[in-house]
């Protein structure tokens, strides 16, 4: 029977107590640990990844610093499940890591660095959407009391982006800039409006 390969993550951009943290959850999870360092960001990701039965090496300097000022994960050779566990164990040990990525067939021919980029634009866009929906939530009480015009128009444009973006299915990078600029502006819009009711 061959042998299952060994789930690892490459970790750019960790030192200090959370690398140990890090280390920690994944000795005990018999997860193998790669840490990338710069001179890793203009590699391809391929280029980066471990021959079978590599030993894991934590040769980064603790103390090291790191140009992106971000740690980002990429998960190797984990299944959907067993990619939900650990980040499960890593959230239950304190450890949450905003950017992160499983490895797919067409991310493996990406620089890391472009990688790491596109993990940061979909955290902030899905911050932004989630962020749009609950100042939705609030407008809409605000909305009751006020019967603001302004205000109902903002909620209505917001509204619009929202479930533009709900029905958008695979986006370009120019496509999810755009949209993510024009979600960010009525956002804003709706949100200065709110802030103008809430403190008169």
């Amino acid at each position: 029977m061959m042998k299952e390969k060994r789930e690892y993550l490459l970790a750019y951009g960790f030192s200090g107590e959370l690398l140990a943290a890090l280390a920690a959850v994944t000795r005990k999870n018999n997860v193998g640990l790669q840490l990338v360092g710069d001179d890793g960001l203009d590699l391809l990701v391929e280029d980066l990844l471990l021959e079978d039965g590599t030993a894991f090496s934590y040769d980064v300097p603790l103390d090291s610093s790191y140009e992106l000022g971000l740690e980002h994960l990429l998960f190797v050779n984990f299944s959907q499940d067993s990619l939900m566990n650990f980040i499960d164990r890593l959230k239950a040990d304190g450890i949450s890591v905003p950017y992160k990525a499983a490895l797919t067939e067409h991310n493996r021919k990406w620089l890391l660095r472009d990688l790491i980029e596109a993990n940061r634009k979909e955290h902030l866009f899905v911050q932004l959407y989630h962020a749009s929906k609950n100042a939705l939530n609030v407008a809409v009480k605000v909305y009751d009391e006020s019967k603001d015009i302004p205000l109902l128009d903002a909620m209505g444009k917001l509204q619009q982006q929202i479930e533009a973006v709900e029905k958008e299915g695979e986006m370009t990078e120019d496509q999810e800039a755009e949209r993510f600029e024009k979600l960010r502006l009525n956002y804003n819009e709706l949100a200065a409006r709110l802030n103008t009711l809430m403190s008169e």
